[in-house]
């Protein structure tokens, strides 16, 4: 997606909001949080925000939570070259989502507040129960129906744009981790049997018919809430064309990350009671779920056991989806 250039000295109005562009000339002596707040205080769209917590700050992006107008707001500065095009791009595609889904049960939070020029967009909190707390807390039918909320929306988004290729390694997959990080030895023999069944399954399913979306990217149950029968998803960044499968695979790894069912009944490595009422909710193909699935997931386990090695509160996880996987693909 292309987007015009704006002049620094021009007032801009885009959708509903408007705000100035300007060059920002802050002391480079201030942290990246009292930048942020700097940068909103000169900003007209962000003078009254107030910041009420940070929810992180790595050198790509800063996000904090706060109350901008009145509403509780995610506030984003994006950091580093095109950071104000990147703003333009996720203005866009949040007013082209909320637009087309907003009078279903399957939504997606808009934007209050955005200054390109300074990197900064305010995302609406969306309204409802975090997913993930509420997942967490429910029984068993419940549960379920809330996961197959979660693979409703997924495909309510993807239909948006959508797209079928040939599946192609190199281009779909994603890179493949080396595995010298890896200092346990029954985690290397892991890797090493998960990378030689993915060689043996690509060459054979090399051309399958595959369906790539502008994706949300990150989706997740902590990027979604939950209102009664309703879902609103929220923190999409931008246009990211992927396959749907790595959504997916997203999403059941952070269920059983965060939400862990033991039962040892699993599928795609994951506890059944988990997995299924996603994937039976989602509009993908027998073959794709059945045959391709299980290669994405291989290689994002294959990929957490490097670089879950330093954090062994989240690698047993990996470990278990992964022995699962490779007892049911035997």
């Amino acid at each position: 997606m292309l987007f015009p250039k704006f002049s620094p000295s021009r007032n801009i109005v885009i959708g509903r909001f408007s705000f100035v562009s300007r060059p920002a000339l802050l002391s480079a002596d201030l942290s990246p949080i009292a930048h942020l707040e700097a940068l909103a205080r000169k900003s007209p769209s962000f003078k009254n925000f107030k910041l009420e917590s940070v929810v992180k700050s790595v050198p790509e992006r800063i996000v904090v939570r706060g109350v901008l107008d009145g509403k509780p707001v995610y506030v984003k500065r994006l950091l580093g070259p095109r950071a104000d095009q990147r703003i333009r791009g996720m203005m866009a595609e949040l007013d082209f989502a909320v637009a087309r889904m907003n009078d279903t049960d399957s939504r997606v939070a808009g934007f209050v507040a955005a200054d390109p020029e300074a990197g900064l967009i305010a995302l609406q909190l969306a309204p409802g129960r975090p997913m993930d707390a509420a997942i967490r807390l429910a029984q068993r039918e419940r549960r379920e129906q809330l996961l197959g909320m979660g693979g409703s929306w997924l495909t309510q988004f993807t239909r948006l744009r959508c797209r079928t290729v040939s599946f192609d390694a190199e281009r779909t997959l994603g890179p493949l981790q080396d595995p010298t990080e890896i200092t346990n030895p029954l985690d290397l023999a892991r890797w090493q049997r998960l990378a030689a069944w993915q060689d043996e399954r690509i060459n054979e399913l090399r051309g399958s018919k595959l369906s790539i979306a502008a994706s949300h990217g990150d989706f997740h149950p902590g990027n979604l809430r939950v209102q009664g029968s309703t879902i609103h998803a929220f923190d999409i960044e931008g246009e990211t064309w992927m396959p749907i499968l790595r959504d997916c695979v997203t999403f059941l790894l952070h269920v059983q990350d965060h939400l862990p069912q033991t039962g040892s009944a699993t599928h795609m490595g994951i506890a059944v009671d988990s997995a299924l009422p996603f994937l039976s909710a989602l509009d993908l193909s027998k073959d794709e779920k059945e045959q391709l699935l299980p290669v994405f997931m291989a290689r994002r386990l294959a990929n957490a056991l490097v670089k879950r090695q330093q954090r062994p509160k989240i690698l047993h996880f990996a470990r278990f989806v992964t022995d699962n996987l490779l007892r049911e693909m035997a």
